[in-house]
C-alpha cells in the first residue's frame, strides 16, 4: 500500500502543471528533488496552544499540558520511525513560526516561493535565504513546486481527520488539482478503492493493524493510511504467561474513532476481544451449543460469567438444579454453560448452569432407566419426605415410594416408616418409559397377609 501510494504521490509531484504538497517526508522521500521546500516549524509550546485554541473553540476539553505532552512524544516518534522519518531536507528553507500569525506565516512562505519563481530552474540552496533558526524541529516539511500559472491557493485548510480520509480529500478539494494532473483524482481513488477492498477501516468495527512501536508501558498500533494509536499493554494480558506483541506483530484492534482531538486512532485490544467472543457466541448460540465459561462474580440478583472475552448474567435460580447456599467451590472454576438469551445491541447475554445439569441428568436418566426392569429389587437411600411417600435414590435416578406400598398395615404418614438418609430395599413395580418416573414398593417385598386366609379362615355353614 504504501509503495504504490509513493508512486503515484511522486508521479503527481512531477506533474507539468506544478503542485503543493504537505506531510511529513514530502521533501526527503516523495520529492527529494522538489526546487523549492519549506520545513515548516514552531516551538512545541507555540503548537500546542494553537492546536488547544482550536479544539477548545469548537466545544472540545483537552488539557493544554496533555496536548503539549503528547506533540513532544509525537515528534520524537516521528523523528525515530524507520521508514519515512520526520526529517529536514539538506536544502529545505526553515520557516519558524512561532512568532509569527497566519497571516505573517503565509507571506513568509509566499516570498520564499516567489524568489524561487525568479530564479526558476535553479536548485541550489545557497541561492535561497533561511528564514528563522536552524535548530528547531518541526511537525510537517512542506515543499512547493512553481507552475508557469498564477500560485494556488494554499490558505486551504484540510478537514479533520485528513491522513486517514485521503480519498475524500482528494475527491473534493478540485482546487488543488488541474486537469492536466497525472495521475488524476480518480486514479487516487482507485488505488485506495483496490487497496482497501475487504478492509473496512469504519467506526465502531475491528481492524487489522500492525505494532510499530513500544513505549514502557503503551503500545503504538498502526491501523493504515498513516493512523496510529495508543492501546495500554495490559490489554494485551498480564503475568509470566502473557503473550505481550512486539513491534511488527499484526493484531486485531477494536477502532472507536478514527481520530481524537490529538489526531490519534482511539482503539482498544479489549473491545476487540469482545467483539471477537461475540462473534463466535453467536455461532454456538445458533447452533445450541454448550459454552465454557467462569463465574467470576456476584451481582444482584445472580453472578457474572467470565465467557472468554464478553460478560454474561447468570440468574440465582440457574445455578443449579436445587438451591444452592454456598457458591464458593463454583467461582473461578471454568464449567459449560447454556446461552439462554443474546442481545447485541444491547450487550446482554443470559446463560444458565441449570440447563445443563438437567441435561446431563435427563441422559444420565435415560441410561439408568434402560438398565432397571420392573419386578428387579434394589437398595436405594431415602432423599426425601413427602405426605404422599418418600423419594429413593436408586444411585442416580429418584423413584417414587408410595405411602400406600410402604406396609401392608395401615401408615398414616410415611415418616413413621423411613427417615431421609435411611438405606431401604425396594421392588420395583412400574416404569413409565414415556415420563420415566419409577414406581417403588417395599410392602411387596413381605408375605401377603390376605394369602391363605380362606384356608387359615374357612367360612362356616350357616
Amino acid at each position: 500500500m504504501r509503495a504504490a501510494l509513493l508512486k503515484l504521490q511522486q508521479d503527481f509531484a512531477r506533474q507539468a502543471g506544478g503542485a503543493v504538497l504537505d506531510g511529513r517526508d514530502i521533501g526527503t522521500v516523495i520529492a527529494p528533488d522538489a526546487p523549492v521546500k519549506l520545513f515548516v516549524t514552531a516551538r512545541p509550546e507555540t503548537r500546542a496552544h494553537r492546536r488547544w485554541l482550536q479544539l477548545t473553540g469548537r466545544g472540545e476539553a483537552i488539557a493544554f499540558d496533555d496536548m503539549l505532552a503528547d506533540i513532544i512524544r509525537r515528534d520524537e516518534r516521528d523523528a525515530g520511525r524507520g521508514a519515512a522519518p520526520m526529517v529536514m531536507a539538506d536544502d529545505a528553507v526553515l520557516l519558524d513560526t512561532t512568532e509569527m500569525d497566519i497571516e505573517a506565516a503565509f507571506d513568509a512562505a509566499r516570498r520564499v516561493v516567489e524568489a524561487a519563481r525568479v530564479r526558476h530552474g535553479s536548485r541550489t540552496r545557497g541561492q535561497i535565504q533561511r528564514t528563522g533558526p536552524s535548530t528547531s524541529r518541526g511537525r510537517s516539511g512542506r515543499f512547493f513546486m512553481p507552475p508557469a500559472s498564477p500560485l494556488p491557493d494554499i490558505s486551504f485548510q484540510p478537514p479533520r481527520g485528513f491522513r486517514s480520509r485521503a480519498k475524500l480529500f482528494f475527491r473534493n478539494n478540485t482546487n488543488l488539482m488541474t486537469d492536466t494532473l497525472t495521475p488524476t483524482r480518480d486514479d487516487f481513488a482507485a488505488l485506495l478503492d483496490e487497496q482497501l477492498s475487504g478492509r473496512d477501516l469504519g467506526e465502531g468495527q475491528v481492524v487489522h493493524g500492525r505494532v510499530v512501536g513500544i513505549e514502557k508501558d503503551i503500545v503504538i498500533v498502526d491501523v493504515g493510511l498513516k493512523t496510529e494509536g495508543r492501546i495500554a499493554m495490559r490489554e494485551f494480558g498480564q503475568g509470566d504467561g502473557a503473550d505481550l506483541p512486539k513491534v511488527g506483530d499484526n493484531v486485531e484492534v477494536y477502532l472507536e474513532r478514527v481520530e481524537n482531538a490529538l489526531g490519534e486512532a482511539v482503539i482498544s485490544r479489549d473491545k476487540a476481544r469482545r467483539e471477537e467472543a461475540w462473534t463466535r457466541l453467536e455461532g454456538v448460540f445458533a447452533d445450541e451449543q454448550p459454552v465454557m465459561g467462569a463465574i467470576v462474580g456476584r451481582v444482584k440478583g445472580g453472578f457474572t460469567v467470565d465467557l472468554g472475552g464478553a460478560s454474561a448474567f447468570l440468574p440465582g435460580s440457574q445455578v443449579d438444579i436445587r438451591p444452592v447456599r454456598d457458591v464458593g467451590p463454583l467461582m473461578g472454576k471454568e464449567q459449560p454453560f447454556a446461552i439462554l438469551k443474546m442481545d447485541r445491541p444491547r450487550g446482554n447475554i443470559v446463560v444458565s448452569r441449570r440447563a445443563i445439569l438437567e441435561e446431563a441428568r435427563a441422559e444420565q436418566r435415560t441410561e439408568l432407566v434402560g438398565q432397571l426392569a420392573e419386578g428387579e429389587v434394589r437398595d436405594g437411600v431415602v432423599k426425601n419426605i413427602t405426605d404422599y411417600g418418600a423419594f429413593v435414590d436408586l444411585g442416580g435416578i429418584d423413584g417414587l415410594l408410595h405411602v400406600t406400598d410402604m406396609s401392608w398395615k395401615r401408615v398414616s404418614h410415611p415418616s413413621q416408616v423411613l427417615a431421609v438418609g435411611d438405606t431401604v430395599k425396594v421392588q420395583i413395580i412400574k416404569i413409565n418409559p414415556d415420563t420415566q418416573r419409577i414406581s417403588l414398593g417395599m410392602k411387596q417385598l413381605q408375605a401377603d397377609p390376605w394369602e391363605g386366609v380362606e384356608a387359615k379362615y374357612p367360612a362356616a355353614p350357616r
